[in-house]
């Protein structure tokens, strides 16, 4: 398939590429980095294109030389700026990349969400239940979908609006949980953590991208879910990180508390015939790796 995809530098998108790639798509990568990736030199299936995604007029005519039949649209640039004015540039020129890739051909759309769109919720979530209270963010990250959703449906055209919860692994922004406990781990610091026992539902970033894919690959329509299903304690995952360190676990919780996070329910993505494939055991220590002395950037 001929797959346009935004994002491809980030934290997703990284190993949504290389996904893709390995799975014989040709790849129209629209991004603001203008250096071709070093790793893919060479390879005449990714198709390079540095672009303002805000501004069409540097993208329409590639894409439609391209003549794609899927995208997958990962992109959201300020993070971790969750701010209005970021939120609507964000719900525009998301809004102006559907509009136009569906102008140039485009069939199938992937759309990468947030579980932030649910709200002030707890408990296992279901993609058919309502929000409460959203953010910002969340609000425009739910008008995007709303904006996609009309204008796919318009044209005939198949749309996925994946759910994303907690993504974790290697090269993970630096203000995220995770890296910052790993920093602390390195620094030979005990991590604090505000709400030790919050459950939160956390998803190797491989894990993540290969299911935003299969999205594309399945021309699926609707929303999914997309994390591990299981939820699990944020101190429990220090602690965790803490002994593959070789150090005592500071937290030493029993269970996560249900009434202070929340997690998917994943079934509507296991119809499709995924699971998650890394355990949090292998996750948590490549993450901790990448984060220790000498391997970051």
């Amino acid at each position: 398939m001929k797959i346009v995809l935004t994002g491809g530098t980030g934290f997703i998108g990284k190993p949504a590429l290389e996904q893709l790639l390995r799975e014989g798509h040709e790849v129209l990568s629209l991004s603001r980095q203008t250096s071709f990736p070093e790793a893919y030199v060479g390879n005449s299936r990714l198709i390079w294109h540095p672009c303002d995604l805000a501004q069409p007029e540097t993208w329409i005519q590639a894409v439609r030389n391209f003549a794609p039949e899927g995208c997958l649209h990962l992109a959201w640039e300020g993070i971790p700026d969750y701010g209005l004015d970021q939120s609507l540039r964000n719900l525009t020129l998301g809004s102006k990349l559907v509009e136009g890739l569906i102008q140039s051909g485009c069939r199938h759309f992937v759309i990468s969400g947030s579980c932030w769109e649910y709200g002030k919720v707890s408990g296992a979530i279901r993609e058919d239940m309502d929000s409460v209270e959203q953010g910002v963010f969340a609000a425009s990250k739910n008008a995007l979908h709303g904006i996609a959703e009309a204008l796919c449906r318009s044209a005939g055209v198949s749309l996925a609006w994946g759910r994303v919860f907690y993504p974790y692994g290697p090269a993970q922004k630096s203000v995220s949980l995770l890296p910052t406990v790993c920093r602390a781990i390195a620094e030979g610091q005990p991590p604090t953590l505000r709400t030790p026992s919050a459950a939160n539902d956390f998803l190797y970033v491989d894990d993540t991208a290969e299911a935003l894919v299969l999205l594309l690959e399945k021309k699926a329509r609707g929303i999914y879910n997309i994390g591990s299903g299981k939820p699990e304690a944020v101190g429990n995952m220090a602690d965790m990180l803490l002994r593959f360190a070789g150090k005592a676990p500071v937290f030493n919780l029993t269970e996560a508390s249900a009434e202070n996070g929340f997690w998917a329910d994943i079934s509507k993505l296991n119809a499709l015939g995924w699971h998650p494939r890394t355990s949090l055991d292998e996750g948590l220590q490549r993450t901790l790796d990448f984060f220790l002395p000498g391997n970051a950037d």
